[in-house]
């Protein structure tokens, strides 16, 4: 039987799956980052999956989300970047937690996720050596030239909105993969996008394929593009990411 935990770790609520039978055993152990403005609950049947094929996933509660949110949805609407890098700000937190609880199997960790959450893995890959793996849905590690379609911090319409964007924006450029790639690249990496996605454009996944193809590599990154899929992932994505985890995690 699978079971589902709620926690909290260092005011960071966490959704904890595993299988019954192996909750205080070290488990490889995922952890899985939510849409934006979205349940993280949502991804649940995701997490149920990989916790059924001996995995440990942890949902963290993402800032300005579920039990985190304080209410203004119309300041949130500007909050993405934020959160973005709140949350790989305070991943370390959680893994040392749960590695200092013993429960992560010979520091076998993953990270996945959908949309914003797509975004965190590649951001969080950029930072933390300890990542064995990562599997991004949706999302993009091109921070700062998507930033102005994708959720901008500012609602731009003039030369000092432009202004104030770039000083917004400044502080995630060490988290942008565009001068970084050799840093995701000496480790598994699961990309998917749907083709007809209309949030994140997948001009973002087709632009990161061509920055690997470059760096001219002996294992590329699994990239995959489906042609019938708009911003939502389907069975055949899920079972993809499945596989990537099991192959390499």
């Amino acid at each position: 039987m699978i079971e589902i935990h709620e926690e909290i770790i260092q005011d960071i609520p966490v959704t904890h799956i595993v299988a019954s039978t192996k909750r205080t055993q070290p488990l490889p152990t995922i952890f899985f980052f939510q849409r934006f403005t979205a349940s993280k609950e949502l991804d649940i049947g995701l997490g149920y999956i990989l916790a059924k094929a001996g995995y440990r996933v942890l949902f963290p509660e993402a800032p300005q989300h579920g039990m985190r949110f304080d209410g203004n949805e119309e300041k949130r609407k500007y909050q993405f970047w934020n959160i973005l890098k709140q949350s790989i700000d305070e991943l370390p937190i959680l893994y040392h937690h749960y590695k200092d609880c013993g429960l992560i199997l010979d520091d076998r960790v993953g990270v996945t996720g959908t949309s914003l959450g797509g975004f965190i893995v590649l951001g969080s890959m950029t930072q933390y050596r300890w990542i064995k793996a990562g599997a991004s849905y949706m999302g993009s590690g091109f921070f700062l030239s998507c930033a102005k379609y994708v959720h901008p911090p500012v609602l731009i319409k003039n030369v000092e909105d432009e202004l104030l964007f770039n000083s917004n924006m400044s502080q995630l450029k060490q988290y942008d993969i565009t001068h970084q790639l050799a840093k995701l690249a000496d480790r598994p990496l699961f990309v998917w996008h749907g083709e007809k996605d209309d949030i994140v454009s997948v001009n973002e996944t087709i632009k990161l394929k061509k920055a690997f193809l470059g760096l001219k590599l002996d294992k590329q990154p699994l990239i995959f593009i489906d042609n019938s899929a708009g911003h939502k992932i389907n069975h055949n994505a899920i079972q993809l990411g499945v596989a990537f985890f099991k192959e390499n995690l």
